[in-house]
C-alpha cells in the first residue's frame, strides 16, 4: 500500500526523506519528455560546463535523468534514494550519490558527470582529459573509501530520518 500513499506521505516515510527517488513519479510521462527536450537543448549548447549540467539538473528536480542508469542495474527494488553533489570527508564531491536497497541489502552507485566537450580522445587515440579527470576522480573515491569507509556512515546518517531504522 505504500505506492498508494500521497507524495508527501512516501518522501517522510522513506529512510532519507529529502533523497527519496519515487517511483511514481515516474509516471507523469509527457512533464518528462518535456524536461528531456530541454536537458537536451541546454547539452547541445556548445560548451556547456559540468557546473552548468548540475545546476540544471538540481534547478529542474530532474534526478530521474541521472537515475535511468538504474535500469541497468538489479538496484533499488525496495528503495531507491538520490544524493546530488554527496561530500565525502571534506575535500572529495561526488555529483551523484545512489543508494538502493535490494534483496540483498544496500547498494551504492557514485555518478561524476563530466563536460561533453572536452578533450575526449587524443590524436592518437588514446584518451583525452575528459577522461583522464574522470578516471582520476573515481580513483580518489575508491582510495578515500579504502581508507576511511567507516566516515562514509556517518556522512549518510546526517540524511537519515530519526524515526526510520537502518536495516
Amino acid at each position: 500500500m505504500f505506492r498508494e500513499y500521497p507524495k508527501a506521505a512516501r518522501h517522510f516515510m522513506s529512510l532519507f526523506p529529502n533523497n527519496y527517488l519515487d517511483i511514481e513519479e515516474l509516471k507523469n510521462e509527457s512533464e518528462f519528455n518535456y524536461l528531456c527536450e530541454k536537458y537536451a537543448e541546454m547539452l547541445d549548447s556548445h560548451g556547456t560546463p559540468e557546473r552548468t549540467v548540475l545546476n540544471w539538473i538540481r534547478e529542474n528536480k530532474s534526478y530521474f535523468i541521472i537515475a535511468s542508469i538504474l535500469q541497468n542495474y538489479n538496484f533499488g527494488h525496495h528503495d531507491a534514494f538520490i544524493f546530488p553533489e554527496f561530500k565525502l570527508g571534506t575535500t572529495i564531491q561526488v555529483d551523484f550519490l545512489m543508494i538502493g536497497k535490494n534483496s540483498g541489502g544496500y547498494e551504492f552507485i557514485f555518478v561524476e558527470l563530466e563536460a561533453r566537450y572536452g578533450k575526449i580522445t587524443l590524436s592518437d587515440g588514446d584518451l583525452g582529459d575528459a577522461f583522464r579527470k574522470g578516471i582520476r576522480q573515481v580513483k580518489d573515491w575508491s582510495d578515500w573509501l579504502e581508507s576511511y569507509y567507516t566516515s562514509l556512515q556517518g556522512a549518510i546518517l546526517k540524511y537519515k530520518n530519526a524515526a526510520q531504522q537502518l536495516l
